[in-house]
């Protein structure tokens, strides 16, 4: 099965990888994609559609830190 690696989207980009799922035992509805271990549902995903849709609101979630973070250098007072 081919899966899409989200975990370095905003970093090294999504690759594709040829996997199969394994069951995470303590997580009931959760999956490995093997043999690349990346457990989390919002490390990889099982379409490149979805995997463009984790990396957007990965994106959103970094522009809206680095927001708050000039925000708060800008209200420093020397």
């Amino acid at each position: 099965m081919k899966v899409w690696i989200t975990k370095y989207a905003l970093t090294k980009g999504i690759y594709e990888v040829e996997s199969e799922l394994t069951p995470v035992t303590d997580s009931p509805g959760k999956f490995y994609a093997s043999p690349h271990k990346h457990a989390l549902t919002r490390d990889w995903a099982p379409t490149r559609e979805e995997a463009v849709a984790q990396a957007e609101k990965m994106r959103d979630r970094k522009l809206l830190s680095i927001a708050k973070q000039v925000a708060k250098l800008k209200a420093k007072v020397f």
